[in-house]
């Protein structure tokens, strides 16, 4: 996406540029500027501290720490570099070392950051007055698993891949872009967040709770989605399948409901190569990956398996993996107790 301005009834591309070349550091001001405006990375957050580092066994520092507007604990890791490196696997080990911090330890850290910024007021009155605007209790702020907001200038297949996978195991991690631009002597800033989707969010988290439900239902790891499906008789060979419409988005290049979009389970739905395509076998995740990358294919990042993307063709208001749920939670309801 480029950033144009109107000149004389002209559209000029306005060129960007790189943290690096305008001088820009990671702590002094990449991390003030985040400081001074948490609402670039699209969530109103309260920042706890700066470069937190309140363990004795470890030199290692959080960014920034912080409570979102939902009262989870938030872990933010900038990088200014092009190549932001392994910062998912730092951020890993930050939320793990802050996970069930207290709120004693978050108003020690909060004191010190108002003393370091300058700030007025008592830490304790600040965290409250954040809390109740938000109208939640101290005791609700979510410390067990602290969501990971990673804010970089891009996010290679590899670490973008990684996110997506450990989203689907259940973590909530957020992939912010910052893309710089310099135009007339002064900078633009364009903050993107690219994992998940930002028009996606609340969907995808009515997704997750349904998906919970019928797990705290079940109490035990289903099989694969095929199988259930197949084994309940729900699909058979030749069972055709398209994109569930929720997650894409409507555009004149690509058009959803285009049969050459759909494919059909093969004799085996279970088998490893279960659905074909134009004449060929794949997986339901490998056709995802290639009707992405090489058909253009709008196939939002979510963090989700590629079965929460594709419905049956008779049933289009339900993905297949929450259908998958649905048959193998009622059929352990009737499992005699």
């Amino acid at each position: 996406m480029s950033l144009y301005r109107i000149d004389d009834k002209e559209l000029k591309a306005v060129p960007t540029t790189t943290f690096q070349a305008q001088g820009l550091q990671e702590r002094r001001d990449l991390q003030q500027l985040i400081i001074n405006q948490p609402g670039a990375l699209g969530s109103d957050m309260f920042i706890v501290d700066e470069e937190f580092g309140n363990w004795s066994e470890s030199s290692r520092r959080i960014d920034l720490l912080a409570i979102d507007s939902d009262g989870t604990l938030t872990v933010v890791e900038l990088k200014r570099n092009e190549d932001p490196g392994h910062m998912d696997l730092q951020a890993l080990r930050y939320a793990a070392m802050v996970a069930n911090i207290t709120f004693e330890q978050l108003t020690e850290a909060h004191q010190a950051f108002i003393e370091d910024q300058g700030l007025d007021g008592d830490a304790a009155n600040r965290l409250d007055e954040f809390l109740n605007e938000k109208e939640i209790q101290r005791d609700d702020i979510q410390t067990a698993k602290p969501r990971i907001v990673l804010v970089a200038p891009e996010f290679p297949t590899e670490l973008a891949t990684s996110v997506l996978w450990l989203n689907d195991s259940g973590l909530d991690i957020r992939c912010v872009r910052l893309i710089l631009y310099h135009s007339d002597h002064k900078l633009f800033v364009d903050a993107s967040q690219l994992i998940p989707l930002a028009e996606a969010d609340d969907y995808l988290v009515q997704v997750r709770r349904r998906a919970e439900e019928v797990e705290s239902v079940t109490r035990q790891r289903r099989p694969p989605t095929s199988n259930v499906l197949f084994n309940h008789g729900r699909i058979k060979g030749g069972e055709e399948i398209k994109l569930f419409s929720p997650y894409f988005s409507d555009s004149d290049e690509f058009d959803i409901d285009d049969s050459k979009w759909h494919a059909h389970f093969g004799s085996e739905p279970s088998a490893r190569r279960n659905v074909n395509w134009n004449g060929r076998a794949y997986s339901l995740t490998n056709l995802s990956v290639l009707l992405r990358d090489k058909h253009s294919v709008p196939f939002p990042d979510v963090g989700f398996s590629a079965y929460w993307y594709w419905c049956l063709v008779d049933e289009p208001d339900k993905p297949l993996a929450e259908l998958a749920n649905s048959l193998h939670a009622g059929s352990s309801d009737n499992k005699p107790g």
